[in-house]
């Protein structure tokens, strides 16, 4: 707020802005003393009053207080009161009255969040420590080393810069000290990590898994410190050996094996293999039918089978002769259908074994005699039975005995402790095969389930089970083989499992999610009433919790944030974990906004709610995208209504944590002209194809040029000339804005090097350049301006380099002290688009500033708004109290020129000057005022 008073302490003018903080009409406040309206504050606010009036300098102080806008609110405000001419002779006080309150609040949590890092750091179950390069030198380590490896963290302080020789294991010493050179040149923010064995207080050697971060450099660059967070993966080492060998052993098991295993789609074409059947090559299979590779007989046989299968649902076995390329090979053939989540059946896995060599051996054991016990050799896995009808008499080979885990030792067992034996569920089929048993007249195979008499455990056994006729053509017995197939099946679940689920949260995974995407696909296009969804879902700052918490905790969180959104979604609809934090919905039957909007605000009630983790609670957002399917989308892709939900889900993400956004077709041309764009910023960077354009800057009291401001457009090949709108946001996420601004200030100084060598230049002369907050505190920022001025021979008055406000929110203390070292070196500093933010006042006390900017906004409306003129006036009023230079932006007109000399401002830009120039057009304005529009100014 802004207002004027007399000697008397009395208002005599005040702008909308002050009256609505004081809570009262404007007109009672003029003529009435300070003491009258508000009392609690008379006694603070006198003395800083009398002070301006007596030493004819400006004060700025703080005060605190309630208004009767707001009676039971205290607030802050920071005051600056300066001397004003009331009219001739008459003197009196104007006031600048900047509300603070959210700012002391923030300085107040700042300090408690201090506090409670140091909190999170000495609860952290990782090691947070600080250290010194090259030696590894300790400075700060909290107290879970004790509980990682027994030291104290006095002990760690003690060894000093003995440290590494100490605690590192020798064999992981070259390591530590390749990965401690890799840190003394790594960029801002980049995180290494390493793994490495340390010494346990108790001599035992522990894993560790160590990230680290660069935490602070000296002048010249080099590192001083070192944050990192270090966490005990000893059991994970061990886990992921284990892991390795049992994975070993598993395609040992499955290369030594003769099954193939094999998966097909809804259309009978091969989806995924297993050790194809010799003479069949896997490419000539994947993606193509049965006809495609086999004689038209065996394939029509084969699809009739396999089409069986999937249209009853029922598995079914099969011996099926095969032509490989050789002799003819028999194969015992397993069909199953494949279900979804939904109980519906998506495909079909087959298991094939080849018994061509069985079929020899029992071929050659009916020739010669059904008693011979020489088939019992072909495996150990592998036993031979008979049984006589009319005596019930049943004889076993011993592999049967070890198969079943019944004692050889011991008579056969009867029937009824057999099916004792047998697994429940799979009871019912063989008291099926017991009714009819005198009606069998062809072989046949079963597999089922039995409880091992040994150990109790379960096995999966396969029964060949041929009829056996005497010369009559009487059935008089049975005889066959018993295979023991667990192995077979444990690899068939265990291969399902990996191939289309998450390991970590047993969700499915891309390929399962991708694979019903076309079954919904093909639905509809077989029934258009059919409708359905998709969310892509991005959980909001997960890095964070990985960075500080660890990835155990966000493994852990990830596996709850699952278990919440399957419990948050209906029956049917498919959720599935993409990869790292972004999962994939499925909503079948769906093609209204309102109730997919309300189950993705269900999602998010859902995660909002805290999650405990090892050391603390977190509450998660997630960024949602929602597409619908349409088969007259333009996109021909199975996979675009994926891309579709992806597209909105960033658009979400770009609107803050917690949004949901649903795909608009103009979305995607927005998106590809993006990623168009961004690809191609490498080339235009390496090509030459940004070029600068100069702004004139104009002293106003002699309307003549003074500096140019330096601004950045991208000559793009086939777009033409794009402002910095089109672009900039898409170099800040490609991580090349240090690298383009560096590339500025580099240009524009050898620029401003020419013009100072062909034209007689005024020592005020300046170039005015944006700089960033995150180029403005880049290690190597001052370092490189340096080598930038003396390569140019540019003085540093010359160059002013622009700051906004936000570079003060967020990088605090690194701010200051480039702000300091760039005033020693001479450069000037201007605060850019003033009277925009909340704490400019504030800045202006704190940070040695040259030069305030007053934000456009002011002036647009300057020549109609009276109080944007008093606005405007008590700015340069304060500039002036405190010996700086304003320069108002946006000057379009000549009425606010006269009143901008009027106040009187020192500099002015804007299109009444001139609109941003070329190098050339700048230059003939250098070499000729009057060539660029110049005539107006004179």
């Amino acid at each position: 707020g802004l207002c004027l008073f007399d000697q008397e302490m009395r208002f005599v003018r005040l702008n909308p802005t002050l009256a609505a903080i004081n809570g009262l009409p404007i007109e009672d406040h003029i003529g009435q003393p300070v003491q009258d309206l508000f009392p609690d504050f008379y006694e603070t606010v006198h003395d800083y009053f009398q002070q301006v009036l007596t030493t004819n300098n400006s004060v700025t102080f703080e005060i605190s207080g309630t208004t009767p806008a707001q009676p039971k609110i205290k607030r802050t405000w920071l005051a600056s009161y300066y001397p004003v001419m009331l009219g001739s002779q008459q003197r009196g006080v104007g006031a600048i009255i900047t509300d603070i309150t959210e700012q002391k609040q923030i300085q107040a949590e700042l300090a408690e969040s201090k506090a409670l890092v140091q909190q999170i750091a000495e609860a952290s179950p990782a090691v947070l420590s600080l250290f010194e390069l090259p030696s590894g030198k300790t400075t700060y380590i909290n107290s879970a080393i004790e509980t990682l490896l027994g030291y104290t963290p006095e002990e760690i302080y003690q060894d000093g810069h003995e440290i590494l020789p100490r605690h590192v294991h020798p064999d992981d010493m070259a390591e530590v000290l390749a990965h401690f050179a890799a840190l003394s040149q790594a960029q801002v923010g980049e995180i290494l990590g390493y793994e490495y064995r340390a010494l346990h207080k108790d001599g035992s050697w522990h894993w560790i898994y160590q990230r680290n971060v660069v935490f602070s450099r000296d002048d010249t660059g080099a590192v001083q410190q070192v944050l990192g967070v270090g966490s005990d993966i000893t059991e994970l080492v061990q886990t992921q050996e284990a892991l390795q060998h049992n994975a070993m052993l598993l395609r040992t098991a499955l290369n030594s094996t003769p099954i193939v295993l094999f998966t097909q789609d809804l259309d009978l074409r091969y989806t995924w293999i297993h050790n194809p059947i010799p003479g069949f090559r896997m490419e000539d299979m994947l993606g193509h039918h049965d006809r495609d590779f086999l004689s038209a007989n065996e394939a029509a046989e084969l699809t009739r089978l396999k089409q069986h299968v999937l249209d009853t649902g029922e598995t079914r076995y099969f011996e099926f002769e095969l032509q490989t390329g050789g002799p003819p090979r028999i194969f015992d053939l397993t069909f199953a259908p494949q279900h979804n989540s939904e109980a519906e059946i998506v495909g079909l896995t087959g298991v094939g074994i080849d018994i061509t060599r069985t079929k020899q051996i029992e071929s050659q054991l009916q020739r010669v005699s059904t008693k011979q016990p020489q088939a019992t050799q072909v495996a150990v896995q592998l036993g031979d039975w008979d049984y006589t009808l009319n005596t019930s008499q049943m004889t076993w080979s011993d592999e049967v005995f070890t198969i079943t885990g019944f004692n050889p030792q011991e008579s056969v067992p009867s029937v009824e402790d057999v099916f004792c034996q047998v697994y429940s569920e799979d009871r019912p089929q063989l008291v099926s095969l017991a009714n009819q048993l005198y009606q069998i007249q062809t072989p046949f195979s079963l597999d089922f389930r039995i409880h091992s008499q040994l150990d109790d455990s379960i096995k999966f056994l396969n029964i060949l089970c041929r009829p056996r006729f005497d010369d009559a053509g009487n059935l008089v017995g049975l005889y066959g083989t018993v295979m023991d197939i667990t192995a077979q099946k444990q690899s068939e679940t265990s291969l399902e499992q990996q191939a289309f689920f998450d390991p970590l949260t047993q969700l499915p995974n891309r390929h399962f999610f991708l694979e019903h995407l076309k079954l919904f696909i093909r639905r509809v296009s077989r029934d258009t009433a059919y409708q359905f969804a998709v969310l892509y879902l991005d959980l909001d700052d997960f890095k964070a919790v990985n960075d500080t918490l660890g990835h155990s905790a966000g493994d852990q969180l990830l596996v709850e944030v699952a278990q919440r959104l399957e419990n948050a979604l209906r029956p049917g609809d498919i959720v599935s974990r993409l990869g790292g934090d972004e999962f994939a919905i499925l909503l079948e039957q769906t093609s209204q906004l309102e109730q997919t909007t309300d189950i993705g605000l269900r999602i998010q009630g859902a995660l909002s709610v805290p999650i405990s983790l090892p050391s603390t609670q977190v509450s998660m957002t997630t960024s949602i995208g929602i597409a619908f399917y349409s088969p007259e989308d333009p996109w021909d892709s199975q996979t675009s209504i994926l891309e579709n939900a992806d597209i909105a889900m960033y658009l979400a993400k770009r609107q803050g944590p917690g949004n949901i956004q649903i795909f608009d077709p103009s979305m995607r041309t927005e998106r590809v002209e993006q990623i168009e764009l961004k690809t191609s910023l490498r080339q235009a960077i390496r090509h030459q194809e940004f070029v600068l354009y100069y702004q004139p800057l104009v002293y106003l009291p002699e309307r003549r040029l003074a500096g140019f401001e330096v601004l950045v457009r991208w000559q793009h090949p086939q777009r033409g000339l794009l402002t910095p709108f089109r672009f900039l946001p898409l170099v800040q996420s490609s991580r090349l804005l240090i690298t383009l601004e560096s590339w500025i200030l580099e240009q524009a100084c050898y620029q401003l090097s020419q013009w100072a060598a062909q034209f007689d230049l005024e020592p005020s002369f300046r170039f005015h350049i944006n700089i960033s907050p995150e180029f403005m505190t880049h290690d190597n920022f001052l370092n490189s301006l340096r080598i930038i001025l003396n390569e140019t021979a540019v003085k540093p008055q010359q160059i002013c380099l622009e700051i906004t406000e936000n570079a003060f929110v967020g990088y605090g203390k690194a701010v200051d002290e480039r702000i300091k070292g760039l005033k020693q070196l001479g450069v000037h500093i201007a605060l850019d688009d003033f009277g925009t933010g909340f704490s400019s006042l504030s800045y202006l006390h704190r940070f040695p500033i040259d030069v305030i900017k007053i934000d456009q906004s002011f002036i647009r409306s300057l020549d109609l708004d009276p109080s944007l003129q008093r606005i405007t006036q008590g700015i340069v009023n304060l500039a002036e109290s405190l010996n700086l230079c304003t320069v108002a932006e946006g000057i379009e007109t000549l009425p606010q020129l006269q009143l901008l000399q009027t106040l009187p401002c020192h500099y002015g830009q804007g299109y009444l000057f001139s609109r941003p120039l070329p190098a050339t057009a700048a230059e003939q304005q250098l070499r000729e005022p009057a060539s660029v529009g110049w005539e107006l100014l004179q």
